[in-house]
C-alpha cells in the first residue's frame, strides 16, 4: 500500500488517478479524506503515475513502484 497525505482544510473532494508508464489509467479513486491509504491489488509489477486533484487545480503528481 502507499499513503497519501494533502492539506484539506475545507474538506472538498479529490481525486487520485493512476496511470502506468504508457499513458493508460488503471485507477481512478475519489477521496476527501487524508490520510489516504491506496492498495496496489491488482496491479502488475512496475512503475506507475499517479495525479492527485481538487475540483480547481492538480495538488501533486508523482511516481510508484509495484514489485
Amino acid at each position: 500500500s502507499t499513503t497519501f497525505e494533502f492539506s484539506n482544510p475545507v474538506n472538498q473532494n479529490h481525486q487520485l488517478n493512476v496511470y502506468t508508464i504508457t499513458g493508460q489509467k488503471v485507477r481512478e479513486e475519489n477521496l476527501k479524506s487524508t490520510p489516504y491509504t491506496f492498495y496496489r491489488e491488482n496491479l502488475h509489477p512496475g512503475i506507475y503515475f499517479y495525479e492527485l486533484k481538487n475540483e480547481k487545480t492538480v495538488v501533486g503528481r508523482g511516481k510508484m513502484m509495484v514489485e
